[in-house]
């Protein structure tokens, strides 16, 4: 565990490289800000043990006398792994992010798909639609649509510091929600705001706002179908190729079958391209089994 301090008041702690799926290593970030009346820890991180990390250090420095808020940026479970470590903290959430969380983790649990550490998974018990401030910390959060369309965002107003879960992510967008419209708009509004430094919830801390125009024309170029994949990484392509999969399942979950085929039939026609091909056959056949099967209900 690395921890950096950011502005006045911040703390970000930085965990070694995790393997989500698809198969590509990325750190985890959360981010703590020490309010004047609560102490704020933006996302939780993949694993219990994280969260557990992370409150030696705060009991170590002394700064868990404050009532504790967790703030769940989205509903993915590399981001609320820890939420039960801390008995007593309240936890915030956009009401999309609620509603998705108590879905998913009944669908795991229940399929018995993954190691659920029931003790530390918890649910939001604050929710929000549009923006919740605290005015005396001088923390708000916001609803941010992109990455999921229960995407929120934490901006630090004291020390201008913007947290955005994985709306932003390196090198490239990993879209899951098909309202790509929404999320240029989240990117668009990013830049509007007074912000010293950006923090991701996978990797990167940022100074300035180039990574968020990268994101916007990469987003703009997928919408049309007509991203230069030439010079993709592994990562690039891992991202590339589960955004196109992700969107056209949540366009036929909203009745929206053309346009889902649409995406399907795209990366069925280029999944063996060098530069987005997976790296070993069971995910290619893993790919290729699903989009045989949806192409051939159509």
């Amino acid at each position: 565990m690395k921890v950096q301090e950011i502005g006045s008041r911040g703390f970000l702690f930085t965990f070694p490289d995790f393997i989500p799926y698809p198969q590509v290593p990325m750190p985890i970030q959360i981010y703590v800000i020490n309010g004047k009346n609560n102490l704020f820890i933006c996302d939780t991180g993949v694993k219990k043990e994280q969260l557990d990390m992370l409150k030696k250090h705060l009991t170590d420095k002394k700064l868990l006398s404050k009532p504790i808020i967790i703030f769940n940026s989205h509903f993915h479970m590399d981001h609320i792994g820890g939420n039960g470590v801390f008995d007593s903290a309240q936890i915030i959430s956009h009401i999309l992010c609620w509603e998705m969380m108590i879905k998913t983790t009944q669908r795991i649990k229940k399929e018995n798909k993954a190691r659920l550490e029931d003790k530390s998974i918890a649910y939001p018990t604050i929710i929000f639609q549009e923006k919740l401030v605290f005015p005396e910390d001088n923390v708000e959060f916001f609803y941010s649509p992109g990455h999921s369309k229960d995407s929120a965002s934490c901006y630090d107003q004291l020390d201008k510091v913007l947290y955005v879960g994985d709306n932003l992510v390196d090198p490239i967008p990993f879209l899951t929600w098909h309202r790509i419209d929404k999320y240029l708009t989240t990117l668009q509004n990013y830049n509007n705001i007074d912000k010293r430094v950006t923090i991701l919830g996978h990797s990167l801390v940022l100074n300035d706002s180039r990574l968020i125009n990268k994101s916007i024309n990469y987003i703009e170029k997928f919408r049309d179908f007509d991203v230069n994949i030439t010079e993709f990484t592994p990562r690039h392509a891992a991202w590339y190729r589960w955004s196109f999969i992700n969107i056209g399942l949540a366009l036929k979950e909203n009745g929206k079958k053309k346009e889902a085929l649409e995406y399907f039939k795209y990366i069925k026609n280029v999944i063996r391209d060098p530069k987005i091909e997976p790296l070993n056959e069971e995910e290619l056949r893993e790919i290729e089994d699903f989009l045989n099967k949806e192409l051939n209900n159509k």
